[in-house]
């Protein structure tokens, strides 16, 4: 149902708003497992202790392994003492504690209990004596692990900021802390003044006056100790995936808090608010909830409620419309990160939630976007300049990025590819289970990515080579030259059909040829690079075979090949090799291969493969018409004829 979380008066958690579940504590007590503090004893609980008796005595394991033949083999273990002194807290640099339990951070010391006028302690504080001198055994046990550097807390329950910030008081060497699947949530307030707010994480201080109610935003949100803003400078990594973050407000207030986050994952959060948040300094041009003119829109809210969207059972509310796109501005906080992690994040825009991004973090090199529902990629700014009429280049869109992932983003036309020229020092990109590459193969998809973005050295971690390059780009000069030249007779047919005058027919061809190349930017660049593959291309797709067609010839237009068979019944038969024109059809090819390793031409699949190796995939061979040129086929390759 709907509730708010209290009833009568009395507050049992906070909701938004939206549905919450609840759970009576009388009924099942056993089953409530409300946490863990983290404490020494349960540090050490992690590691043997080095007088501990020997797991394999003798070096010998209590365990056996069973041979082919059935018989108990012995198996022994070797530098177990060595191992346990490298496992002791004296020695670690880092620590895991995933699945602990652990819900907050070490527990208080007691107040030192007061003397009686005789000097002794007070009746009854005896008992709180003796918790504080457990008190200080514990804080010097704590004292051990001051130096760890890492931290992993994935999967505890944790469920503030205050919980978190406690612990990393405890640790002040930190430089890594793992903090996903905890359900931590947003920084809702301030945090200052003379104490923790209200007593609920990061909750805001209300005193009842409207002048210092609580602030709907979170940007600028700071934490104070006593007079000066107190910052964990020395933490450069933090995992934050899956935590029930709902606004990106949260995100610039950790980066305000850590100022030197150099990596950052927030996988799995709901940052759809990216382009919307409000900031303190007034960054943001538009308010929440207001189209650029000022105008109240019924689909934002404001951004309390954006911030709420998480219910106590752990579910994501249901994701706003898609808002009115807002002019770019920069995010103040998280200048120096290098690693962002943003999959499912359900961003929308590439403009105005990416773009902002790449307004604001000029060391970013590694991007991930990976399960965000992007659909199409545009070019920042308009005709080459950015909103205020800058040369995109000088104003500095992500001018540090070298690696982008884009798995699964939703991109369904390959403008989205090209439009990636505005990274211009894009060097890695993974790029699978988009829509534009679901009806092509593996292999083809590889080429075209490879032909449309000049920079790239690396596709979905596989490096490209000059030579992958080389092909990929002929292959692409081809297929783009045959798409022109049937658009050719295509508009001459429809002009005859139409009885058209030249004049039109003219028009209707350019118009046609427009199109086309609007859709491959990269065709004059590559044509003039690799003029010799154009003109067999042209030859091979008009009909001509050996001979002069489109100015070429044979001994110019011939490249050696070898011709494997990887069939079962003929892969033992010596490959062939031959020279053959670049403008032979794929099918004359299978009536090779039929003769001379006895498949019939129905059952067979031909695919070919660089000569050097250098093809992660093979690249099939698909339509028995078109040229070996068509695709690429160069000299030295090789073609393997399947069943």
């Amino acid at each position: 149902g709907t509730t708010t979380g209290t009833t009568t008066g009395t507050t049992t958690g906070t909701t938004g708003g939206t549905a919450g579940s609840f759970l009576r504590l009388t009924n099942r007590p056993l089953d409530w497992d409300a946490g863990l503090p983290l404490t020494a004893p349960l540090l050490l609980s992690r590691y043997v202790p080095p007088d501990s008796p020997l797991v394999a005595p003798a070096n010998l394991l209590p365990h056996h392994a069973l041979t082919s033949s059935g018989r108990a083999k012995p198996i022994e273990f070797h530098g177990e003492l060595n191992i346990r002194r490298r496992q002791q807290p004296d020695m670690l640099g880092g620590v895991s504690l995933r699945s602990m339990g652990i819900s907050s951070g070490p527990p208080p010391p007691p107040i030192a209990p007061s003397p009686n006028a005789n000097g002794g302690l007070q009746e009854g504080v005896q008992g709180e004596a003796e918790e504080e001198e457990e008190a200080k055994e514990e804080t010097a046990t704590m004292a051990r692990f001051g130096h760890l550097t890492e931290m992993d807390l994935a999967g505890n329950l944790l469920c503030t900021w205050e919980d978190v910030l406690d612990i990393l008081r405890c640790f002040p060497k930190l430089t890594k802390v793992g903090l996903a699947g905890n359900r931590i949530g947003d920084c809702s307030g301030d945090y200052g003044g003379d104490g923790y707010g209200d007593g609920d994480g990061l909750s805001a201080n209300t005193t009842g006056d409207d002048t210092t109610t609580a602030k709907a935003k979170v940007v600028g949100v700071e934490v104070v100790k006593g007079e000066e803003r107190e910052t964990f400078d020395k933490i450069q990594a933090l995992n934050l995936n899956a935590t029930g973050i709902g606004s990106f407000g949260t995100v610039t207030w950790v980066g305000s808090v850590m100022p030197n986050l150099t990596e950052l994952c927030l996988a799995h959060c709901d940052l759809d608010d990216l382009d919307t948040f409000d900031d303190d300094d007034g960054a943001a041009s538009v308010p929440p909830g207001s189209n650029e003119d000022g105008e109240e829109d019924d689909h934002c809210g404001d951004v309390a409620k954006g911030m709420a969207k998480m219910a106590l059972s752990g579910n994501f509310a249901t994701p706003s419309p898609p808002r009115h796109v807002r002019p770019i501005s920069a995010i103040a906080g998280l200048a120096n990160l290098r690693f962002l992690d943003l999959s499912d994040c359900n961003l929308t825009s590439w403009v105005g939630q990416v773009g902002r991004l790449g307004r604001s973090l000029p060391n970013l090199t590694d991007l991930i976007l990976n399960d965000n529902p992007i659909g199409i990629i545009e070019a920042f700014g308009d005709d080459g300049n950015d909103d205020d009429g800058n040369d995109k280049e000088d104003v500095g869109y992500f001018p540090s990025l070298t690696t982008l992932q884009l798995t699964n983003a939703g991109i369904a036309s390959w403008s989205s590819i090209d439009a990636l020229h505005t990274c211009f020092h894009l060097k890695s990109l993974r790029f699978r289970t988009n829509p534009v590459t679901s009806n092509i193969s593996a292999a083809e998809a590889r080429s075209v990515t490879i032909a449309r973005l000049p920079g790239l050295e690396y596709l979905n971690a596989s490096p490209i080579g000059t030579k992958e390059r080389t092909d990929a780009e002929r292959r692409y000069v081809g297929t783009v030259a045959r798409e022109l030249l049937l658009a050719e007779t295509a508009a001459a047919a429809a002009a005859a059909a139409a009885a058209m005058n030249e004049h039109d027919a003219t028009n209707a061809r350019e118009e046609r040829k427009a199109a086309i190349l609007a859709d491959h930017p990269r065709f004059g660049e590559l044509t003039a690079k690799h003029q010799d593959a154009m003109v067999a291309a042209r030859a091979a797709a008009a009909g001509g075979g050996a001979g002069g067609a489109g100015g070429g010839s044979l001994s110019h237009d011939a490249i050696n090949v070898t011709i494997r068979s990887m069939a079962a019944s003929s892969c033992g038969t010596d490959p062939l090799r031959r020279r053959l024109p670049g403008s032979l059809a794929v099918g004359r090819v299978k009536i090779l291969c039929s003769r001379a390793f006895g498949l019939d031409v129905d059952l067979q699949a031909l695919h070919f493969r660089s000569g050097d190796g250098s093809d992660p995939f093979p690249t099939e061979l698909d339509d028995d018409d078109n040229a070996l040129s068509y695709y690429g086929v160069a000299d030295g390759a090789e073609i393997l004829m399947n069943e």
